[in-house]
């Protein structure tokens, strides 16, 4: 999770700023690592490393790293500049853990309030309305068109809420499974740079990423046509990335 890669690039930066090389700096890492299992991470690293691999292509290969960390880590190993991309990254994850922690303060309050309104609003309409049908059947009276309604969204509720459901799985289901699909990443990053106060901020974000590794690459005198090509790879931003192909 981000606050366990945060404190990988943070001991990473921290030993080889010490002087470490990368080998013994993993296997520091792995020795004081309490778990001893396949997610030791370090354990898998320093073996690639010990076989001549570089990191970032060990990082990619664990399925474990993000597009952003190993091409990051694959920017640094080419440029000379590895300590800093390390450091980079631990900044990064900090300031997202930060961003997130406030994030999800701003939002839980109103999701919270939001589920209980509709949760009372389904069980009064499929167990508290119900119960008063039979009665209001037996007054044989024309009912007020407000009562009607309420009776007849009770039945609406008790006919659809199921497939309902189902339809929300399964559309949920579609879109996880189509999350790397091109089309998906096209529509999801125009929707997302379209909400208020998010788009702007992810615009920034990504901007950012930009321009900072094209810096770093074009002071380490790397062409640029192959400067932009491992910047699109880098961002995975699909309105960024197709913009720089």
């Amino acid at each position: 999770n981000d606050k366990k890669k945060a404190q990988f690039y943070n001991d990473m930066y921290a030993l080889l700023d010490a002087g470490l090389d990368l080998n013994s700096a993993l296997k520091i890492l792995d020795e004081e690592n309490p778990k001893k299992d396949k997610a030791n991470i370090y354990g898998l690293l320093q073996k690639d490393i010990l076989q001549g691999k570089p990191l970032s292509a060990s990082m990619k290969q664990t399925e474990m790293f993000s597009i952003y960390e190993y091409q990051s880590i694959r920017i640094g190993e080419e440029t000379g500049m590895f300590a800093k991309m390390l450091g980079e990254l631990k900044d990064h994850y900090d300031k997202k853990i930060k961003l997130r922690q406030q994030f999800i303060g701003l939002v839980t309050y109103p999701i919270i309030v939001i589920l209980l309104t509709f949760g009372v609003l389904i069980f009064l309409m499929n167990f508290v309305v119900p119960m008063f049908v039979g009665f209001l059947v037996q007054m044989n009276a024309e009912l007020p068109a407000v009562t009607q309604f309420v009776l007849d969204m009770s039945d609406f509720v008790a006919a659809w809420i199921r497939p309902f459901m189902i339809m929300v799985v399964l559309v949920g289901g579609f879109f996880y499974f189509q999350r790397k699909a091109d089309w998906y990443k096209k529509y999801s990053a125009l929707i997302l740079l379209r909400l208020p106060m998010v788009g702007k901020m992810t615009r920034r974000i990504y901007l950012t990423r930009f321009c900072q590794s094209m810096a770093l690459l074009t002071n380490s005198k790397i062409p640029l046509v192959e400067a932009l090509e491992m910047t699109a790879e880098m961002v995975d931003f699909y309105p960024i990335s197709k913009a720089l192909v």
